[in-house]
C-alpha cells in the first residue's frame, strides 16, 4: 500500500547555485548529499516533517539511467516528478504490474548516509504515455526523522499542484490503481468560470488537480509549502529580498497564504500557516 509522499523531485542546472537559493527560501540547509552515478543522478536533500525536496541534477554521461529515463520532457517546467513510498514495495511492484501500470524494472542504487553508512535505494517508475505524462516513482516507504527548525521556516509541503486535460484518466489512476485516498472532487467557481478539482492525500500531503482542457500534457504546475507562522516567514522572505506578496486570507478557512514571485527554480510558490488571530 502507498503511505507515504516521499519526495518531490525538482530540476536543477547548478545544484550549488539553486541549493543556497532552496536553502535561503525554506529558512534551512540541506540535510544530506545523494551521488548516485549507476542510476544518472546527484542530489541535494532538504528534509522536511512530512516528506523531502530533492534538488537533482542529471549526471550527463551516466549509461544506466532507468528505464523511463531522466530525459525530461517538460523543458519549460522545473519540477521533475513526485515520489511515494509503499509500505509493501514487492508485492506493490507485482499489484501495479497486474492492474496494467506497466511499471519499470526496479532500479537500485547505493549512497552514505550522514553517519557514512551505506544504504540502498530501490524505485521503480511507470511509463509517461498519452494517459499519464507525470512522472510518478514508487519507493520504499522509510522513517522521518523530526526536526524542529524554528517557526521561521518551512515545515512541510501542504500540496502539489497539477493542471490535467484528463481528469477522469488520472482520478482512475490515482484512486482505483494506486490506491490513494479522493478527499474532494468537485467544481469551483472562483469567479471566472466553474473549475473542477480533484484533492487526493496521502502522508500528509495534498496532490491537487486542477481541470484545464487548454492543455496538451498534464504537468506539475506548483508547491504550497506549510509554515507555522507565516507573519515570521513573511519577515524572513522579506528581509532576504523575495518578492512576496502582502499575507491575506487563503481559500480555506482558518489559513493564511502569501504568494511568492520569484520562487527558487521558478516553481510557482505559496506559502500557507494557520491563522492564529
Amino acid at each position: 500500500v502507498l503511505t507515504q509522499f516521499k519526495n518531490i523531485m525538482i530540476l536543477s542546472k547548478d545544484l550549488e547555485e539553486d541549493s543556497i537559493n532552496i536553502s535561503s527560501f525554506l529558512g534551512f540547509k540541506e540535510t544530506s548529499n545523494l551521488n548516485i552515478p549507476e542510476l544518472g543522478f546527484k542530489s541535494s536533500v532538504f528534509q522536511l516533517l512530512n516528506s523531502e525536496v530533492h534538488l537533482l541534477s542529471i549526471i550527463a554521461d551516466a549509461k544506466n539511467l532507468y528505464e523511463n529515463s531522466f530525459n525530461y520532457e517538460h523543458k519549460n517546467e522545473s519540477i521533475f516528478a513526485i515520489c511515494l513510498g509503499s509500505d509493501d514495495f514487492l508485492n506493490d511492484y507485482k499489484k501495479f504490474s497486474e492492474l496494467g501500470l506497466n511499471p519499470s524494472k526496479i532500479n537500485s542504487g547505493f549512497y552514505e548516509d550522514r553517519d557514512k553508512v551505506k544504504q540502498e535505494i530501490r524505485f521503480f517508475s511507470f511509463p509517461i504515455n498519452k494517459t499519464c505524462d507525470l512522472r510518478i516513482l514508487i519507493s520504499e516507504a522509510s522513517e522521518i526523522q523530526i526536526r524542529d527548525n524554528g517557526e521561521d521556516v518551512i515545515t512541510k509541503i501542504n500540496q502539489v499542484v497539477v493542471y490535467s486535460s484528463e481528469m477522469e484518466s488520472l482520478k482512475e489512476l490515482f484512486e482505483s490503481k494506486l490506491g490513494i485516498r479522493l478527499a474532494l472532487d468537485q467544481e469551483f467557481d472562483f469567479g471566472q468560470g466553474k473549475i473542477r478539482m480533484m484533492f487526493f492525500r496521502i502522508g500528509g500531503v495534498t496532490i491537487e488537480i486542477v481541470e484545464d482542457t487548454k492543455i496538451d500534457k498534464n504537468s506539475y504546475s506548483g508547491i504550497g509549502w506549510h509554515c507555522d507562522s507565516i507573519s515570521l516567514n513573511h519577515k524572513r522572505l522579506s528581509k532576504r529580498g523575495f518578492n512576496i506578496s502582502p499575507i491575506r486570507k487563503g481559500r480555506k478557512e482558518g489559513t493564511l497564504v502569501s504568494t511568492i514571485k520569484d520562487a527558487p527554480l521558478s516553481v510557482p510558490t505559496i506559502i500557507i500557516g494557520p491563522d492564529k488571530e
